[in-house]
């Protein structure tokens, strides 16, 4: 039987497997009978911790058990994930997980799992990453931000999740256009929000919901990696 993941952007349900284990999980019509552990391998206050306790408090109701969620953060999500792979897989432990640092894990930094020792379960939650800005700040549109690191080379710095889609995002757009940004790493979301909101940094990189949910009015998106506008978020350009 597999062991259980969820990813963000997207947040993935996933289980760890084990193929000796058979179906047990799938013909128990009594399960659960016990309380059912969430690992969330970010800190408490972002988005997938955020989304993690919504769909444990959804899920109690519904199966009639208690729902632990077990934050545990650090090294860009590695330290939650190997925890969840090296334990005995069962029916009551599940991880949240975001996308993009599994693939990098797997595929770049030699991962002690790999993709097919999970079951993935399910998407709990898809959202664009968006270039954020505190409200009252001078920059008005992305325009503005790129004049400015283009005129302050490797001045201007943006908070970040390690190994996640907002770092890759920006790098990208960095690479593009020619210019030079301080990435300064955090573990979760609600560190890369208070750094922006106590100026350590510029700019940040999060994604829109996640960003709006945790409270974004005093937040301005400057610009959204995404084909369509956001209509729920402040974009200025």
């Amino acid at each position: 039987m597999k062991k259980m993941m969820l990813m963000l952007p997207a947040l993935l349900l996933m289980a760890a497997c084990n193929e000796d284990a058979g179906s047990d999980a799938q013909t128990n019509e009594n399960w659960p009978e016990e309380e059912i552990t969430m690992v969330v391998p970010f800190p408490t206050g972002g988005t997938a911790d955020r989304q993690a306790r919504a769909l444990a408090s959804a899920m109690e109701d519904d199966l009639g058990v208690r729902i632990l969620v077990d934050n545990r953060e650090g090294g860009a999500s590695a330290i939650g994930a190997t925890s969840h792979f090296q334990q005995d897989p069962d029916d009551g432990t599940h991880f949240i997980y975001n996308s993009h640092p599994h693939f990098e894990a797997t595929i770049l930094r030699g991962a002690a799992y790999d993709f097919d020792d999970f079951d993935y379960m399910g998407i709990i939650h898809e959202s664009p990453i968006a270039i954020w800005v505190p409200a009252d700040s001078d920059y008005e549109t992305l325009e503005d931000l790129i004049i400015d690191i283009e005129q302050n080379p490797n001045t201007l710095s943006y908070s970040m999740i390690s190994s996640s889609w907002s770092d890759t995002s920006i790098k990208i757009l960095m690479n593009e256009l020619g210019l030079d940004a301080r990435d300064i790493p955090y573990d979760g979301g609600a560190e890369i929000r208070t750094a922006l909101l106590g100026g350590e940094v510029d700019f940040m990189a999060s994604d829109i919901e996640g960003t709006i949910a945790g409270g974004g009015d005093d937040l301005r998106a400057l610009a959204v990696f995404a084909d369509e506008p956001m209509n729920n978020a402040q974009i200025s350009h």
